[in-house]
């Protein structure tokens, strides 16, 4: 009798579970953001869509959306992985970060470089196969940079001198706020001293270069940093509070002051999320903001008894976000018409949101709507030539 035998059913072996990635982002103010990303490989029949980098920029985009000022806030970006990174992805990932100024931030630790193994014949890098999924033995190396205890409390006295935790007191803020930013201001004013001791000591060209250190640590700190002031504004700003014109010096202050105080409820791209509200909150959409000669507008309001002037919003066309020919112009003549609204309101407080428009630019007729109709208008920033 013959019998036939099937072969034996040969049984892939069971796959590593793919290595774990870690972005940390490290803040000039505030705790340290841990952001854990999926296990996939790098490579293989996955694609770049599901690569940790592509993860990365995915969050990143909607923590910039979400926090205009988001991106002006980090120090630097740690990017822990399993494998090396795809050099395709690497290549992505900083020409994203370039848009924001942080590819010189980031930092990558992986298992290895595709470097160090060369390239297959299908011209892709050869990786060694990952010995462990996780990346335990990275995170247990010792603690992080950055993260120090000196580092947590100097961060948060800083934090609490900014909110004017000394200035005003403990009755302002809560005392345990208070007494850490009363010990940390004691703390760096020994440590400047020591430092002091140490450069009066040492040779000229040394002391010339712990100068220049200072000078850049101290550069770092004035930097304008606010979640009410798009990204793309705060860099503005920033060229016109470092600008050799003393007038473009006092309009950028004066922004970044309004914003800081309250005066001004902040600077956004027009398709943003607070204009969009604003708009829709009086029947509009956001598109219909801006004429089409018009770089940047005021967004002005007014609520009951209809004489106090509400905080009023900039906006700026997106397709100048990065054209500092026309956003720096733009902003400098919002800082005008503010100013120019201030006079008109201390004058004559009863003035409505059109009426002002109406003096503001010259030709536009007074409103005839109904009463309370005119509670709003949009003040627009013709382009500059």
């Amino acid at each position: 009798m013959n019998l036939t035998y099937a072969p034996a059913r040969r049984t892939s072996p069971a796959r590593v579970a793919p290595p774990a990635a870690l972005a940390i982002l490290y803040p000039k103010v505030g705790n340290v953001l841990r952001v854990p990303l999926r296990r996939t490989r790098t490579g293989y029949a996955h694609g770049c869509a599901q690569h940790p980098e592509r993860q990365f920029m995915q969050w990143f985009n909607r923590m910039a959306a979400a926090r205009p000022g988001f991106p002006m806030q980090l120090k630097s970006i740690l990017l822990l992985t399993g494998e090396p990174l795809c050099n395709n992805c690497r290549r992505v990932l900083n020409r994203y970060l370039g848009q924001y100024q942080l590819a010189d931030k980031l930092r990558i630790r992986s298992r290895g470089e595709a470097a160090d193994y060369g390239f297959g014949t299908s011209g892709l890098p050869r990786y060694p196969a990952a010995t462990t999924p996780l990346l335990d033995d990275i995170l247990l190396e010792g603690e992080l940079e950055d993260e120090g205890w000196w580092q947590r409390t100097k961060d948060l006295g800083r934090a609490a001198l900014l909110t004017g935790a000394l200035t005003l007191g403990p009755q302002v803020v809560s005392k345990p706020v208070y007494d850490m930013a009363k010990a940390t201001a004691q703390a760096d004013e020994q440590r400047r001293k020591r430092q002091q001791t140490v450069d009066d000591n040492a040779p000229p060209s040394s002391r010339r270069l712990r100068l220049g250190q200072r000078e850049l640590e101290l550069e770092q700190e004035t930097l304008v940093m606010h979640e009410r002031i798009d990204v793309h504004a705060q860099y503005s700003l920033q060229r016109l509070m470092s600008s050799p014109d003393a007038a473009a010096r006092v309009d950028g202050n004066e922004l970044v002051g309004g914003v800081r105080s309250g005066r001004v409820r902040g600077i956004y791209i027009v398709n943003q999320l607070e204009p969009a509200k604003w708009a829709r909150t009086r029947g509009g959409n956001w598109w219909e903001l801006l004429e089409p000669t018009d770089d940047a507008a005021l967004l002005l309001s007014a609520a009951p008894p209809f004489t106090t002037l509400a905080p009023p919003i900039i906006v700026f066309r997106e397709s100048i976000r990065s054209t500092s020919s026309r956003l720096d112009p733009a902003l400098r003549r919002a800082a005008q018409l503010l100013r120019q609204i201030g006079k008109l309101k201390a004058g004559n407080p009863s003035l409505t949101p059109w009426q002002l428009k109406a003096i503001l630019t010259p030709g536009q007729p007074l409103p005839t709507q109904a009463p309370g109709s005119d509670m709003a208008a949009v003040v627009g920033i013709t382009r500059s030539a």
